[in-house]
Order: C-alpha cells, then sequence, then structure tokens
C-alpha cells in the first residue's frame, strides 16, 4: 500500500522550521543536546527506518531520557501502551517512523525532530504538523549532514519553505541553563519542617570548615558530574561552507537503487540522490576489505543503502568504507575497509531490534 501526502497541506504559520548540521558520528550527541537545552521538551523524533527507530529510542533510554519507538512490527496492544504512555507524559519522547505516526492525536508537542528528512518531501508537511496544535507554538528541527543539503534545497523548493540554519548548543551553554535551573530549584525548594535537630547539628559541624565559596563550587561540580557532561565537549556544528561544498559536481552522483521486494510498510516512496563516492586520497589509503554478518535483513524492511547508513552511523565509519552488500532474506552480509574490521562487530554489541539481539559477526567465507 503506497501512502502518499497531499501535496494541498497548508503549512502551519505558529511552526518555526531549522535545521542544523553536523558529522554523522555527532548526530546522535547533537540531538542529546537539544534535548537538554530545551526546557519542557515533549516532541516526536521521526526515522526513516523500523531498525533505527528502535536503536534510537533505545540508546536514548540508555542516557537517561524516557523513550519508546513506535514502528510497524509493534501489535495493536504495544501501541496502545506506547501512546498511554506519551499522552500521559510519562514519555519525554517517541522515536517513530512516517507510516506508524499516523493517527498520532497530540495537542501539547514542543518540537518535531527529523532524524533523517523524509524521501517524499511532502512528509515533511505532515510530521511538523504533529507540533505547534490547538494555536500553539511548536518546532520543526531537521538534524542533517553535509550529504542532506541537497535533499534540503529540494524540499525548501518543493514546499516553498524557508528553514533557517541554527547551531547545536556547546556544552558550556548546556551547563549555563541546567544549573541556573538547578539553582532556582534549590533556591525555591521548601525546607522539611520534620528535620532531625541533631542530625541537622552533625552536618552543619561537618560542613563547617568549609568556606561558602567552597560549599558553592563543591554543590556545583557534584551537579556537573550528575549531568554528565564534559565542560571541554567539541564543537558539533558543521560549518555552512562545508556544507555546500558538499553537494558540488552533483551530475556526477548516481541513484541508489532498492529491492523492490522488500518490505516498505514503514518507507515512503522515493529516494533522494546520494554521494557515497569516496575521494582520491581515500582510495589509495584503503586496505583489503573484511567481509562480516549481520542478522538484519529485508523482512525488517530495510534496503541496502538503509543497512549502509546503520552500519556506518552505528560502527562511525564511512558510508565509502563499507561495500559488497548482500541483502538476503533474514541476514546481509556486507564488507568494510580493513582499517575498521579489528573492533567492527564490538560496536554493534547490546543492540536489541524488535526484542532480539543484533549480531555481527566475520564472515567464515
Amino acid at each position: 500500500v503506497e501512502v502518499k501526502v497531499s501535496t494541498g497541506n497548508q503549512l502551519n504559520e505558529n511552526i518555526e522550521h531549522q535545521y542544523a548540521v553536523v558529522k554523522s558520528s555527532d548526530k546522535f550527541e547533537g540531538l542529546k543536546r537539544v534535548l537538554d537545552i530545551e526546557e519542557g521538551f515533549r516532541g516526536v523524533i521521526f526515522c526513516r527506518t523500523r531498525i533505527k527507530t528502535q536503536q534510537l529510542a533505545d540508546d536514548l533510554n540508555k542516557s537517561g531520557y524516557q523513550s519508546e519507538a513506535l514502528h510497524g512490527d509493534l501489535s495493536q496492544a504495544q501501541r496502545d501502551r506506547v501512546m498511554k504512555r506519551f499522552k500521559s507524559h510519562t514519555l519525554q519522547v517517541l522515536v517513530a517512523t512516517d507510516v506508524a505516526a499516523r493517527g498520532i492525536d497530540v495537542n501539547d508537542l514542543t518540537h518535531v525532530i527529523h532524524y533523517a528528512l523524509p524521501d517524499d518531501p511532502f512528509y515533511y508537511t505532515h510530521r511538523s504538523g504533529r507540533t505547534a496544535r490547538a494555536g500553539k507554538k511548536g518546532i520543526s528541527l531537521s538534524i542533517l549532514t553535509n550529504r542532506d543539503m541537497r535533499k534540503l534545497d529540494e524540499l525548501k523548493k518543493t514546499l516553498k519553505l524557508k528553514i533557517d540554519k541554527i547551531s547545536i548548543p556547546n556544552v558550556e551553554e548546556i551547563l549555563n541553563i541546567r544549573l541556573s535551573k538547578w539553582a532556582t530549584n534549590l533556591l525555591n525548594s521548601p525546607i522539611r519542617k520534620d528535620l532531625n535537630g541533631k542530625l541537622l547539628t552533625d552536618i552543619q559541624m561537618l560542613l563547617g570548615s568549609l568556606s561558602y565559596e567552597e560549599l558553592v563550587e563543591k554543590l556545583v561540580s557534584k551537579e556537573i558530574d550528575t549531568l554528565n557532561y564534559n565542560k571541554k565537549g567539541k564543537n558539533l556544528n558543521e560549518s555552512e561552507r562545508a556544507s555546500k561544498r558538499s553537494y558540488r559536481g552533483d551530475s556526477d552522483r548516481k541513484r541508489i537503487g532498492r529491492d523492490k521486494k522488500s518490505d516498505k510498510r514503514d518507507r515512503s516512496k522515493s529516494d533522494f540522490k546520494r554521494n557515497d563516492k569516496p575521494d582520491k586520497k581515500s582510495k589509495k589509503s584503503k586496505m583489503k576489505g573484511a567481509r562480516f554478518f549481520i542478522n538484519v535483513g529485508k523482512l525488517d524492511g530495510v534496503s541496502k543503502s538503509d543497512l549502509v547508513d546503520f552500519i556506518s552511523e552505528t560502527a562511525k565509519i564511512r558510508k565509502s568504507d563499507v561495500s559488497d552488500v548482500d541483502l538476503q532474506k533474514k541476514c546481509s552480509f556486507f564488507e568494510v575497509d580493513g582499517r575498521h574490521s579489528k573492533n567492527l562487530a564490538n560496536k554493534f554489541k547490546g543492540i536489541y531490534i524488535d526484542g532480539r539481539e543484533l549480531r555481527v559477526n566475520r564472515d567464515s567465507k
């Protein structure tokens, strides 16, 4: 069944459209910083495939964010449970595919985040319309890489849409906001009436050797440790110049084909052009490839390009280092540049897809 979003969908003027550009390996860190700096964040994060949807929801939970995945493999009972938790504000984040998100009726979402742009530009309108309902304001944010710039330009042109570039906040900005909020909450928190007088006296004596400045420094240091942020965290933003450079010479690009027999329940109808062509320097430095097995196949609703995206993001290697993908019914095989083969399998440990553990092994053939 092909799902098509009508071109007549009107853009909500209360939605602020934004995008940020990061390296592929920094997308998850960039997403976490957005979640951390936006007070009262509540939204839907859209991915293109079920496999990425589940992985992202699991990764967010491991990082302390209340999230659940919503995709085509969930039973109606599971879907109802997830939506009940989301509507009751037990969940902060819902990670969803386009098809699974149809019918979501929630009026108080602050954000829609496009972790990957949809293949059909009109799905962007449909996604973004999840926020800014009932007269409220909302933000539709796309977290992109350099390779997405042409796709973004095509989307803006098709939808006649203005999308502003923003910067992923740096660690200092996040700490300032989070610590100010923490200090305000501490200042406004009531003092318990049932405090044990002797216990309070003992603690005052214990801390009495500290000056006021030392006590504040220790409290702030402890809170920073709790936030789990390295003050020297790097700048994740890619320059606009680098973004433009990434799509020069597009006449040389080739469209990556999709397997017609693959399950498309959670996919849009078309695919944009990609540029996975390695530069001359990387060709010279490549080592003999190593062959790997992965227990993900056509039944998981992925295409070859989806699998390359997933391997690249999870292993933090370039797409051009993944080649010779053999997509089968229940599993797949792929080759990676020999420079990355040693610890590759370990990077996929602890990942679960639809309740089963992901396995990546060196192919014995």
